[in-house]
């Protein structure tokens, strides 16, 4: 007989397409020294590539279609810069090849950074009109709603900013799909069924800190809910699991095992090779949701990740059959 043990169920508007979050664009692995890796000995981002990939279409009337998430962008002119308000107007009244644009959420301009480029850290040749400086998002700090989301494209990170201040606008149209989160509570793993990511959420995803090698390894390791596949978590598939709309921790409520500091990602920092991307998950006052780097000898937390989509074929099959499986059975 079938069972489905369900604690909590919870809905979050993130820009994603069933099936997985999208790869992150970083190709090559790399060690804690920053050195390339070609032998397999270091399961990275790099290594595994996970996520879908990325698709765009360019019009002649400079607008990217972003085929995967089906978001299309504004990208026919560069550098324009508004405080915030004077961005969300400009973007309600763009008239580009037809209306309906407006001021893009925090999780939407995140989708679009490639974290194997620099400066800006875009696909290439795609967005050609991309400054490397902050662009406003229509997402408001929830502690302080004087300020707003901000993604920094020279690097890809994410901050938030003064909404008096001046920063880069690009506009977006669109829908989003909302991600909900299962947890099951006999194999303490929480199922985005919207990704078809599971997480890690045993009382170790609180108290596990190690350097970013060994939080590699540590992934590789783990058995939890009779699974053994689980790894190290890419920045994309982090930053899938930050809810912005919270005070204190920002993460959704079906996580229940959560340390409110920063979690390592896979990720390697295109700027300095021997760093890697973390994820800060405390109250947004304190930082919350911003994404940065971390020498990669520092020691972080540390939460796994199981599921996905992956460079080979035979590996993307079977991670969704076994991700299937896990969530219907017993």
């Amino acid at each position: 007989m079938f069972k489905i043990i369900l604690s909590t169920i919870v809905s979050l508007s993130f820009s994603f397409t069933y099936g997985s979050v999208l790869k992150t664009g970083q190709i090559q692995s790399y060690n804690e020294n920053g050195n390339v890796v070609t032998n397999g000995s270091v399961k990275d981002d790099g290594y595994y590539q996970a996520g879908k990939a990325r698709s765009y279409t360019r019009s002649s009337t400079e607008v990217v279609k972003d085929n995967v998430t089906g978001l299309e962008w504004q990208d026919n002119v560069y550098g324009v810069q508004k405080n915030w308000d004077e961005a969300q107007t400009y973007c309600n009244n763009l008239s580009l090849d037809g209306n309906g644009w407006r001021l893009p959420r925090i999780e939407e301009l995140e989708n679009i950074i490639d974290f194997g480029q620099k400066d800006p850290s875009v696909t290439n040749n795609i967005f050609q009109n991309m400054s490397g400086n902050g662009y406003w998002s229509s997402t408001t700090q929830e502690d302080n709603n004087s300020y707003v989301w901000d993604v920094g494209f020279y690097d890809g990170n994410s901050n938030f900013s003064e909404k008096a201040g001046s920063m880069n606008v690009m506009c977006v149209r669109g829908n989003t799909v909302s991600s909900n989160f299962a947890r099951d509570d006999n194999k303490s793993i929480v199922k985005d069924n919207v990704t078809g990511l599971e997480w890690q959420d045993d009382e170790w995803a609180v108290y596990t800190e190690k350097t970013w090698t060994d939080a590699i390894n540590y992934c590789e390791n783990l058995s939890l809910g009779e699974y053994n596949d689980w790894r190290l978590p890419n920045i994309m598939e982090m930053l899938s699991i930050v809810d912005r709309s919270k005070k204190d921790v920002m993460m959704p409520d079906a996580f229940i095992n959560i340390n409110s500091v920063a979690y390592w990602t896979s990720t390697t920092y295109i700027n300095d090779k021997s760093s890697s991307w973390i994820v800060n998950f405390y109250g947004s006052v304190y930082s919350g949701g911003l994404s940065n780097a971390m020498t990669k000898t520092s020691t972080v937390n540390v939460r796994c990740v199981r599921g996905g989509e992956f460079a080979e074929p035979s590996t993307q099959k079977d991670a969704g059959l076994i991700s299937i499986l896990s969530y219907l059975l017993f």
